[in-house]
């Protein structure tokens, strides 16, 4: 499965970033109303979706790795998703 990662979103507008580093810009409209930065979504069928399993496990995966570089100081990004 293709995965395409929220970067941000301003002015009705979601910038994505693609597994190969590549970015696309898709109007708000095109994806689910509930996403957010760092979600991680997929094509089916043409319909945008997210993917809950995999968005959770790249913020546990990068909670770790800010934590292995800085510490306890660290906050515990993942845990601080809603």
């Amino acid at each position: 499965m293709v995965y395409w990662s929220v970067d941000r979103v301003e002015e009705g507008q979601a910038i994505l970033e693609g597994p190969d580093g590549s970015w696309m810009q898709r109007s708000l409209s095109e994806l689910p109303p509930q996403i957010k930065e760092g979600d991680c979504l997929f094509q089916n069928a043409g319909e945008w979706q997210i993917d809950p399993e995999e968005t959770q496990r790249r913020r546990k995966e990068m909670a770790q790795r800010l934590r292995a570089v800085f510490g306890k100081a660290c906050p515990d990004s993942a845990q601080e998703q809603p």
